[in-house]
């Protein structure tokens, strides 16, 4: 049973939860307990004891004792979602309690054994948050054994579909019926769309879906006005008939039309992010993960003269 801590990092609503419960399925700890704790739901006052518990009288109100969080995980997984709103105070015991692999509760003395694996979430610059002392970077370093970079939806458009599978099953046995599929034209509406909302908007849009249908296949009656105005062949009309963009005889390669796309939104804004995003029609982290994968960072040159963004900038 690895012990790694794994950190895994994208902008809100990309799925994280989603890969942190792959994780625990997919390693030695998949019949043990996966316990999710989001640091940024629970007051500041409470998220102590939330996470490792609490004795009778530790507190007012603490008539009884219980179990935090952490014994709840025993052998398991624990995900720490929002890990950078954590409070600095709070990051030392968390960093004790992953180092000594034990803990002790709210107003106790004993130590309790943590044999457990941390999986924690972030869509804060936690580098940042370091250099402001904001967060420890000793607890940093110590999350961040492995590394997941989650990109936004509206660059994993391969993902949907499998993403449109996954909440058609979970909303069948929420809701009591079956839904098998979506039809191609609500598909393609989803890969159209630029999705500023992650994996949370997919989802919530596909819920709406399946309450409002009334059968086991979602059709293109059923899309939201948002995405229903971008489908099918309206998508593709409105693209030609302005002339923004005619596909060459030959074809071209799309990685290097984005990347060209990108390179004249930087130089007509002077390299700054958010006008350029907005021009390109995505979301100001969506920009900063492509320039990553295209490394326009380090190629300033060819960028019409636009400065490279910083390191902490091209983060997503």
């Amino acid at each position: 049973v690895t012990d790694a801590t794994c950190l895994v990092r994208g902008e809100s609503g990309t799925g994280k939860e989603l890969v942190a419960r792959a994780i625990h399925r997919s390693s030695d700890r998949a019949d043990k307990p996966f316990v999710a704790v989001n640091c940024a739901a629970i007051p500041e006052t409470l998220i102590e004891s939330e996470l490792f518990g609490h004795e009778r009288g530790a507190f007012t109100g603490a008539n009884r004792a219980r179990a935090g969080r952490f014994e709840e995980t025993r052998d398991g997984t624990l995900f720490l979602d929002e890990i950078g709103s954590m409070k600095f105070d709070l990051q030392a015991k968390l960093l004790r309690a992953l180092q000594e692999r034990e803990f002790s509760r709210v107003g106790g003395t004993n130590l309790l054994p943590f044999g457990g694996r941390i999986v924690a979430a972030t869509a804060q610059d936690l580098e940042s948050a370091i250099e402001n002392h904001k967060f420890r970077e000793d607890l940093y370093f110590r999350l961040n054994v492995v590394s997941l970079e989650i990109p936004p939806l509206s660059a994993r458009g391969e993902d949907i579909s499998l993403l449109v599978n996954h909440f058609l099953k979970k909303g069948s046995e929420r809701l009591g019926r079956e839904f098998t599929c979506v039809t191609p034209g609500v598909l393609e509406a989803f890969e159209n769309y630029n999705w500023p909302g992650n994996v949370r908007e997919l989802e919530n849009y596909l819920e709406r879906m399946m309450v409002l249908g009334d059968s086991e296949i979602l059709n293109e009656s059923q899309l939201p006005t948002v995405l229903s105005a971008r489908s099918g062949k309206e998508v593709s009309s409105s693209m030609t008939s302005n002339g923004a963009i005619t596909l060459p005889e030959e074809g071209v390669v799309l990685d290097d039309l984005e990347k060209d796309l990108i390179r004249q939104a930087l130089g007509r804004t002077g390299g700054r992010l958010e006008p350029a995003a907005q021009m390109l029609g995505i979301t100001y982290k969506t920009l900063q993960y492509r320039i990553k994968k295209y490394r326009l960072k380090e190629k300033p040159e060819e960028s019409s003269g636009v400065s490279p963004p910083s390191t902490r900038e091209a983060r997503s």
